[in-house]
């Protein structure tokens, strides 16, 4: 029902607000000047948003030798991490990345599948989808702001994101200036969801969407 899709929209932009109010507000470090990820008492993490399992996955059961954990400028830090971090008296910083070299504008593709390095380089091999350009990030940041780029840079983009953290994708992707993001888990929802949402962003759930179904789609979606 519309009424139900509009409350469900709002409660995703107030969750993403709220945790955006309470992200670090320590100064960002410019990525640029750091030699190495992290030392003995600095560690950093590369993606967003930041979870609980993230946190145990990077430190480990031991974080008694770790005094600043260092995240991405605007990344999203969950609440419990957050908590975590405080009973732990380790300090939260933000770094700069450095700004990519690509330049959308500069490309003539319109039509881009994001994906973690080995899918997009397996899918890149493929002579069946060259009206595809693939593109691999290691993280969800990183695949975010390419993402958001290409639907700013011209409502005739749409993009194709295989991704394991599917719902993260989803919510961030509704902050994306002119995007219109759906989530599909086969390729014969296409037509239905071209007819419903005009989607420019197709989020694929990588547990489950396997190569040939992903070629299936892009295929489809060229027609």
């Amino acid at each position: 029902m519309p009424s139900q899709e509009l409350n469900i929209d709002s409660i995703v932009k107030a969750v993403v607000a709220r945790l955006r109010e309470l992200a670090p507000s320590a100064a960002p470090v410019d990525a640029t000047t750091t030699e190495t990820n992290q030392t003995s008492n600095h560690h950093r993490i590369d993606s967003s948003p930041v979870t609980l399992v993230d946190l145990r996955k990077e430190l480990g059961r031991d974080w008694s030798q770790v005094k600043v954990l260092e995240v991405p400028t605007g990344a999203v830090v969950t609440p419990a991490v957050k908590d975590e971090l405080r009973a732990a008296g380790i300090e939260l910083q933000q770094f700069r990345a450095p700004a990519s070299r690509t330049d959308v504008s500069q490309d003539s593709f319109r039509s881009w599948l994001v994906a973690e390095t080995d899918f997009a380089k397996r899918l890149a091999q493929r002579s069946d989808i060259s009206g595809w350009k693939c593109q691999a990030f290691p993280d969800l940041l990183a695949a975010t702001q390419r993402v958001g780029r290409h639907v700013k840079e011209s409502p005739k983009h749409r993009v194709v994101w295989h991704t394991p953290k599917p719902f993260a994708a989803t919510l961030v992707s509704q902050e994306a200036g002119k995007s219109r993001c759906v989530q599909l888990h086969h390729p014969d929802q296409l037509p239905a969801a071209m007819a419903q949402a005009t989607p420019n962003i197709i989020i694929l759930d990588a547990n489950l969407w396997e190569e040939q179904a992903v070629v299936q789609l892009l295929k489809r979606w060229c027609e």
